[in-house]
């Protein structure tokens, strides 16, 4: 089905002159009486019919149709339509526009509110389209749609060379089907949507298309496709299927999305001779490309590639470029291609680059007035400020090595923004991390502060984390396992995902399902390496074996974070830090006392830290809870209702007994 808007000129002859002296009135003048009688002969004239057509706006002596066919346009179709509901108009061809479904469902729904039909939901396309178009973006090719295009042409030989073997052909005189469909090689979602354009307009030229009406289907929606529905309703026109690395990841080729792959390949293979299909395959994603072809046996696919290019044709190009924009090409230019330094270049990277150019020489040479006015460039090169979630780690109490560590991170990653937004291309470095160290030595705390930090630098999306453990993990049956832990890595997307004792994922047999956990968790580990950041959390000597059992697995960690254990001054601080957040206060005694009790405590193996402070605090308020209530509480002022003393404080019993030993000595 294809959708068009035609803007008529004529006057409407009324079956109520007693509206006005004249039978032929003016369009704007039209009664109630004549739109009901308008609205009538619609519905009548559209029963019976594949083609429907419908008046939707009517300016002055302008009167605007929206036309829905299977193929091309029947103008005396239109014609007639407008001759039957009182419509005189002139014999000159009409102004013709291609829209999409949106724009259609919007002129009807006009129409219905100014009465022009009765009822837009009973056209009989309408309801068949609605659930396409919730999961389809749909574009009408036009010249303004795909202006800006000419490093695409310039770059890649394979675009330039299909164009040509397009226009050699010349115009068909009827449309015979699609002796080969395309296969856009890149990893460019823009580059792939502007080739498609330009294919689809000489295509549409040379009489090789019905339509220039185009569905984009991103990988993001697939799963909620009719995929039959949407080849059907682009008869005529074409489907591009788009997929990015960073969407297609090789675990997801099963369940839901390989279902869905078999349901588009299967559409596809049945619409083959009537809907083009353009399919996105990024080059590095071999094992996608071969479930495709495997599933449209006999096709024919032309590769059209986003060949990188040297320096020296690169700056050719943009001369080209330039010179048919009527600019001249200048030092300027020559030196913002040595800046880039880069081996090769993308038609994405010229797009970039001439942008860049051409709007500094619009500055300088056409209208000096602005030369003095920066670019956004200018602010990126300055380093982020840091948020209030640096603040917060900075402002915890010890922790000097993590945070010494963090800050390195911390500007890595800045790094590898710097250089992007100055279109430098590198593999971004693995971010996964190792936090080691004893309980309560805050590793959860900074992971998610860590988190929020990489969230307000721009490095991650999200920022969020998402703690879990063996037990989130690893699955009680077979199977269940590999998928828990992809879930984990899909919630954890665009955050951190902290996962606690990892060492306790490690069985006493090798085979178990834990393995399988470790397995896929490197895995995902390199899928997901661009989009969140691993931190795998312990014990110290337990983490150190823990990453001996996989070879892959010490190789994705960028750091390893130590935790030390508090000092008693440490523990001090943390125990005031701790009163001041239960809006209590330490008196001097207390302070002390709290001092004796740490300085007693980091002596013992199982410490707890940060727990043992927290856990030792709160027991302080309770037993100043009982102190004050046998007391004379009325009478007390706020000071002393909040202030813990040492007697609140509890010095633990030391354990004076003698280790039992088990066996001969």
């Amino acid at each position: 089905m294809m959708f068009y808007k035609l803007k008529f000129f004529g006057r409407y002859e009324s079956d109520h002159p007693e509206d006005c002296e004249e039978k032929m009135i003016r369009n704007s003048h039209l009664s109630r009486e004549d739109r009901a009688d308008i609205s009538s002969i619609t519905d009548d004239f559209n029963a019976h019919r594949t083609d429907n057509c419908f008046i939707t706006d009517i300016k002055e002596e302008k009167i605007i149709v929206c036309l829905a066919c299977e193929k091309r346009v029947d103008m005396d179709l239109v014609r007639t339509f407008l001759k039957e509901v009182g419509f005189q108009v002139e014999e000159k061809m009409p102004e013709t526009e291609e829209i999409t479904f949106q724009e259609a469902r919007h002129m009807a729904r006009r129409a219905e509110s100014h009465y022009w039909i009765d009822d837009s939901s009973e056209l009989s396309w309408m309801a068949e389209y609605e659930i396409h178009s919730m999961c389809v973006q749909e574009e009408v090719v036009t010249d303004s749609l795909i202006s800006s295009t000419e490093s695409d042409f310039y770059t890649s030989s394979s675009l330039s060379e299909e164009l040509q073997r397009i226009s050699e052909q010349g115009k068909q005189e009827y449309f015979y089907g699609h002796p080969v469909h395309y296969l856009i090689s890149t990893d460019n979602e823009e580059f792939c949507r502007r080739a498609c354009y330009m294919l689809v307009r000489a295509l549409r030229e040379a009489g090789r298309l019905y339509s220039s009406r185009v569905a984009v289907l991103s990988t993001r929606r697939w799963r909620f496709l009719q995929p039959k529905q949407v080849f059907q309703n682009l008869d005529g026109g074409s489907v591009l299927a788009c997929a990015t690395s960073d969407e297609l990841r090789d675990q997801d080729l099963a369940g839901a999305e390989m279902r869905t792959l078999d349901a588009v390949t299967k559409a596809a293979d049945r619409y083959r001779n009537q809907t083009l299909l353009f399919m996105m395959v990024p080059p590095a994603k071999e094992k996608f490309k071969k479930e495709v072809f495997e599933r449209l046996p006999g096709w024919s696919f032309v590769e059209i590639r986003d060949d990188p290019i040297s320096e020296e044709k690169a700056l050719e190009v943009l001369e080209k470029i330039a010179d048919e924009r009527h600019m001249q090409a200048d030092s300027d230019l020559r030196q913002m291609m040595r800046d880039e330094n880069l081996e090769t270049y993308s038609s994405g990277d010229l797009t970039r680059i001439f942008a860049r150019w051409s709007t500094q020489y619009l500055k300088k040479k056409i209208y000096p007035q602005y030369a003095k006015i920066g670019q956004t460039d200018d602010f990126l090169v300055k380093e982020t400020g840091k948020g209030n979630a640096y603040d917060e780690l900075q402002k915890m109490i010890g922790l000097s090595e993590p945070k010494r560590l963090l800050d390195k991170a911390l500007a890595s990653y800045r790094q590898q923004k710097l250089l992007e937004s100055r279109g430098i291309k590198l593999d971004r470095p693995a971010m996964h991390m190792v936090f080691t160290g004893n309980p309560g030595t805050a590793k959860t705390t900074v992971a998610r502060l860590f988190g929020k930090i990489l969230n307000e630098e721009g490095i991650l999306p999200n920022g969020h984390l998402i703690e879990t453990g063996r037990s989130d993990l690893v699955g009680q049956y077979v199977g269940w396992t590999a998928h828990q832990v992809h879930e984990k890595f899909r919630m954890a997307d665009g955050g951190i995902l902290f996962i606690d004792e990892a060492y306790s994922l490690v069985d006493d047999r090798r085979g178990l399902y834990g393995d399988e956990a470790i397995n896929t968790i490197v895995q995902d580990m390199e899928n997901y390496r661009e989009s969140l950041i691993v931190i795998l959390a312990g014990y110290t000597k337990e983490m150190e074996n823990f990453l001996t059992i996989n070879p892959g697995l010490r190789s994705r960690i960028a750091f390893h974070v130590q935790f030390p254990d508090y000092t008693p001054d440490e523990l001090v601080e943390i125990t005031d830090l701790t009163a001041r957040k239960k809006s209590f206060a330490l008196s001097d005694g207390a302070r002390e006392k709290a001092r004796r009790i740490c300085q007693l405590a980091v002596c013992e193996p199982d410490l707890g830290n940060g727990r043992y402070v927290r856990n030792m605090v709160e027991n302080a308020i309770m037993n100043q809870g009982v102190r004050v209530l046998k007391d004379d509480y009325q009478k007390m002022s706020r000071k002393e209702l909040t202030t813990l003393n040492a007697e609140d404080f509890e010095e633990p019993a030391r354990n004076t007994q003698p280790k039992k030993v088990i066996g001969f000595h």
